[in-house]
């Protein structure tokens, strides 16, 4: 009987091993299990970081070229701004260079005509239908009697003008002298030509002139003649003195007087002023001459005919 009882406790006690050695074989198992799932996730965990940067690569795959690009863009706007300020300082050296020129023109010329004006003779003309050479007193006699063309000669308020080696010529009387003045228009092409405002005393006295320009003004062959025929006239015609002076302050005119019709002081002054408008205006003692290209050149004309008094 006990010998029974002790079989059976052995029985019991082998199952209970039995079943224990079951269970850790299984925690093993799942232990194993469980390491294994770790492993697997710490591979997947690892893949999805290496696709994400990956992904990030391909996404912005010029993101340090771009950032250097970015880099050489702002170099290359630098270089742009200089190239810009060097061409600009360029530009401003050559408007001086122009004003200063214009300034040296008008003083060899006056200089020229300074010499000559007691004996100032014109060239003979070459009468384009004849081929004949004529004076400029036959040119008139063959006007006053009508035998040139319109395109030659023509009356105006009882003047004779005359086409005169590529330029319009009319006499006149000042004193006992007989002066011939030539302009490149004459004043039928100028009758369209604004003009208002009205001048004062104080811009027929004294001895000289202003003749203000603008030194911000670019290269300009009209503007350039317009200044030499008013300079020119004004020595020859009036016998005064033309001063060149500056409307603003600028490099090129050290030493040069300051000087326009907003700010003369009543000094008799000529403005002269690139404007899409072409007009003539009397303010007091200045006068402004407007105009753009060509048009520039018709206003002064208009405005030195109206002061010899051929032009109302």
């Amino acid at each position: 009987m006990e010998d029974k009882i002790q079989k059976d406790e052995v029985k019991e006690k082998l199952e209970i091993k039995e079943l224990d050695h079951k269970d850790v074989s299984e925690i093993e198992v799942e232990k194993k299990e469980s390491s294994n799932e770790k492993e697997i996730k710490k591979e997947v965990e690892v893949k999805e970081h290496h696709n994400l940067k990956q992904h990030s690569k391909e996404k912005h795959p010029n993101h340090k070229k771009s950032e250097h690009k970015k880099d050489e863009i702002k170099i290359e706007n630098i270089k742009v701004e200089k190239e810009i300020i060097e061409e600009d300082e360029e530009l401003d050296k050559g408007k001086s260079k122009d004003t200063r020129n214009i300034f040296i023109a008008i003083a060899i010329i006056l200089g020229i005509f300074a010499i000559t004006l007691g004996s100032f003779k014109l060239i003979p003309d070459t009468d384009g239908a004849s081929g004949t050479v004529k004076s400029i007193e036959e040119l008139h006699a063959d006007n006053l009697n009508g035998l040139l063309s319109d395109d030659r000669g023509y009356m105006f308020n009882g003047f004779s003008f005359v086409k005169y080696n590529g330029l319009w010529t009319t006499i006149l009387k000042i004193g006992e002298r007989r002066l011939a003045i030539q302009l490149h228009h004459s004043p039928r092409d100028l009758t369209e030509i604004e003009v208002v405002g009205e001048l004062s005393e104080e811009f027929n006295k004294g001895e000289s002139i202003y003749v203000a320009i603008d030194p911000l003004v670019e290269s300009n062959k009209y503007y350039t003649l317009s200044i030499m025929e008013l300079s020119i006239n004004i020595a020859r015609v009036v016998d005064r003195e033309p001063l060149g002076a500056c409307t603003i302050e600028h490099e090129a005119c050290i030493d040069r007087e300051i000087i326009n019709c907003d700010n003369n002081d009543d000094k008799a002054t000529i403005e002269l002023r690139v404007s899409d408008e072409a007009k003539l205006t009397y303010d007091g003692s200045c006068v402004l001459i407007e105009g753009s290209e060509e048009d520039i050149t018709k206003v002064s004309d208009k405005f030195l005919y109206e002061w010899f008094q051929v032009m109302n």
